[in-house]
């Protein structure tokens, strides 16, 4: 999912405060089977038995935690995801350290399909389950949301996702994406130029309305089988309604990435 650290939910009122910890309880939500099962029925074609097992691992560091632009008051994480697919489907596992209080802060899980509907139109469709260590008061809690969208590989690369939360999140929101990649000399390292606009309805906060605007400059720079991408967001809250969950933030990071198949 996608940042002090007295409660993960401590810049968001409608969530109760609490202080992270180490224990852990059940978390709540759809049982595996059926989650996966669910997005498996959502796919539009079958895997074929020639579709070959691919995998990716991402371990960015960020000093700011922000999901869907919202803060949740926590800073200097390292994260982790680790991506496995097969054709169009892929299964992601996602979690959160955060350095100050040393403790794992969110757990989740995910799986989409995507395929391609033209040359340079593609839609996916998902769902994921996500896991937050409430404190010592709340345990670990879960939400589910379910999410689509489209993707091009025209002009500025937009890529369109909306998404519903129906616990935690209690809400709707939708992200429009725009990325340019400038190839930097022989060897692969490229300037990677981003950019998303985010309508919020009621997702993890009371309000509705354009929440914020963000751009990013990430340098993408191979090394063998690691790539390494330092990058610098900057974020800019569009409407005042949403001055206690969407902050103006600048956010530095570090990402190491590999593939494997």
């Amino acid at each position: 999912m996608a940042d002090g650290a007295a409660s993960i939910f401590e810049e968001v009122p409608l969530v109760a405060e609490s202080t992270i910890s180490g224990t852990r309880s059940r978390p709540s939500g759809l049982p595996l089977p059926l989650f996966l099962g669910a997005v498996l029925l959502m796919s539009p074609a079958p895997l074929e038995a020639q579709d070959s097992l691919w995998g990716s691992v991402e371990l960015p560091y960020r000093s700011r935690y922000l999901f869907a632009g919202t803060s949740f008051g926590v800073r200097h994480v390292q994260q982790a995801q680790l991506a496995v697919g097969r054709g169009g489907l892929t299964v992601y596992g996602f979690a959160v350290y955060e350095f100050d209080q040393s403790s794992i802060i969110e757990a989740d899980l995910s799986a989409d399909y995507f395929f391609d509907v033209s040359s340079s139109i593609g839609v996916f469709v998902g769902g994921a389950l996500y896991n937050f260590d409430l404190g010592p008061d709340g345990g670990w809690e879960g939400t589910q949301e379910v999410y689509g969208g489209v993707t091009s590989s025209v002009l500025l690369n937009p890529t369109l996702l909306v998404g519903h939360d129906f616990d935690l999140g209690d809400g709707t929101h939708a992200t429009l994406g725009l990325l340019h990649s400038i190839p930097l000399g022989e060897r692969g390292i490229g300037l990677d130029l981003g950019g998303s606009l985010e309508y919020n309805h009621h997702y993890y906060t009371d309000d509705s309305g354009f929440a914020y605007v963000d751009g990013s400059v990430e340098l993408v720079v191979p090394l063998g089988a690691v790539t390494l991408s330092p990058i610098f967001i900057v974020q800019r809250r569009l409407d005042p309604v949403f001055e206690y969950a969407v902050p103006d933030a600048e956010v530095w990071g570090i990402t190491a990435s590999f593939d494997f198949d």
